[in-house]
């Protein structure tokens, strides 16, 4: 792991991480009947958000080993899939938070975790990027 990708993983983690605690205290000051309305509304969501994501990585994984002469492209392919899925599931996620009626600071919150995981998930894949000098 070279110190580029290192200081990828690392600041991705501390915004990873800094988006939860952001997340958690967010959740603290929600009542009682808005976190129950929030997680019966999230629950099946977040499972297939996961297996969209997970997916995608093994598809990447198989293609790679299977098609090694083209990882470049796949790499590509993989990195605007991610960022693509990623920002759909996010327009999606916005849109339920305000369909159910959650207070603004909450969204405001979650708005401002989700930045901070862009940031990190952005640090996180600089390094790949680099390696492609457009």
């Amino acid at each position: 792991m070279t110190n580029n990708t290192l200081f990828g993983f690392v600041a991705f983690v501390i915004a990873v991480l800094v988006s939860r605690i952001i997340g958690e205290k967010a959740l603290r000051q929600l009542s009682a009947e808005d976190k129950a309305r929030l997680v019966d509304s999230f629950s099946n969501y977040r499972i297939i958000n996961m297996a969209v994501m997970l997916s995608l990585v093994v598809l990447f994984i198989a293609a790679t080993r299977f098609y090694p002469q083209m990882y470049a492209s796949l790499t590509t392919t993989f990195f605007l899939s991610f960022i693509v899925l990623s920002v759909v599931m996010s327009v999606l996620n916005y849109r339920r938070l305000k369909g159910l009626n959650l207070p603004s600071r909450y969204i405001k919150s979650y708005l401002i975790g989700l930045g901070l995981q862009y940031i990190g998930i952005g640090f996180l894949f600089a390094p790949f990027i680099a390696q492609y000098r457009f």
